[in-house]
């Protein structure tokens, strides 16, 4: 911890240090340039245009013609505000240590977090979910990219999961690009499900997977949760088998405490999750003091626990 908080602070003030010498430079350079495209569009109004005072005009036309005088001399200072605004924004810009420093944290949280709540844990930062797994959790759309990091598995309270930070994107046509566009960015869990059962259920939360009702749609007697998910399944007595209302009332409670959007599959005696809510976990960011960082890994983590405790996949009375 000790050595972590140093390594932050030395990151903090190379980057402020380098960021202030950056900000000087491009000051100053961005202050010339303006500086000799307004002279030398003043050069040309004079010399071609025979314009000697931009405060003085006859009539709508001039008053056209100044104004658009202006808005070619503002133009560079405007580009110049614009750009020193991105060079700020970007506070990760150039911190030459940062990557170590993230690799640090999360060997602190697997030590400091994982290991106190989880049985057998492991954290792998460099792998994740291998790309079959979460296709066949079938929950997310797959798209045409896949990235997938830190893994991590444990037990809780007798309980085993698996899961990891995953990516799926998909390429779209601009005018004169193209760009790639998130289809899933979020987390996949896999946990042991405490019944044993074939067929597949899913149960996604309306307008994630489906624009219009699957062929295979399932409506339940429950009306809020009808409104709020999507139940799809090949095999309508395991809907009815798993699905009872106790346990849709689980599913509703989860899907409030859980931050973005959340779908189940039940495939395999597995209960697949997926949580798509733009962002990764165990990111760390220098410029936050450490035990909030840790305060606000902790939470994200703890969504394991709440679905283990919710859905009591501890209760092991169907196997």
């Amino acid at each position: 911890m000790k050595e972590l908080e140093e390594l932050r602070q030395v990151m903090i003030k190379t980057h402020f240090k380098t960021r202030k010498k950056e900000m000087i430079i491009v000051t100053i350079t961005l202050i010339i340039l303006s500086i000799l495209y307004s002279l030398g569009l003043g050069y040309y109004l004079w010399k071609y245009e025979h314009i000697t005072n931009l405060f003085e005009f006859n009539g709508i036309g001039d008053l056209f013609d100044v104004t658009k005088i202006y808005i070619h001399t503002l133009t560079p200072i405007v580009f110049s505000a614009i750009l020193l605004f991105f060079l700020y924004r970007d506070r990760h810009y150039r911190v030459k240590d940062y990557y170590q420093y993230r690799k640090q944290y999360k060997e602190l949280i697997y030590k400091k977090v994982l290991s106190d709540i989880f049985q057998e844990v492991e954290l792998f930062p460099r792998q994740g979910l291998p790309r079959s797994k979460v296709k066949n959790s079938m929950i997310v759309e797959m798209g045409e990219s896949f990235y997938s990091t830190d893994y991590h598995k444990g037990i809780y309270k007798g309980v085993s999961f698996e899961g990891s930070d995953v990516t799926t994107q998909h390429e779209v046509d601009l005018e004169h690009t193209s760009a790639y566009v998130n289809d899933f960015f979020g987390q996949v869990y896999i946990f042991e499900f405490n019944k044993r059962f074939s067929g597949t259920l899913i149960v996604t939360e309306n307008n994630i997977l489906y624009n219009k009702k699957p062929k295979d749609y399932l409506e339940m007697e429950d009306q809020e949760f009808n409104r709020s998910f999507t139940v799809s399944t090949n095999d309508k007595h395991l809907a009815y088998y798993i699905l009872t209302p106790t346990f849709m009332n689980k599913l509703k409670a989860i899907k409030k405490e859980v931050e973005g959007k959340i779908s189940f599959s039940f495939i395999d005696n597995k209960l697949n999750i997926a949580i798509y809510n733009n962002k990764d976990i165990f990111e760390c960011d220098p410029f936050n003091d450490i035990d909030e960082e840790i305060a606000k890994t902790s939470k994200e983590i703890s969504v394991i626990t709440q679905i283990i405790d919710t859905l009591d996949l501890d209760n092991d009375i169907f196997k």
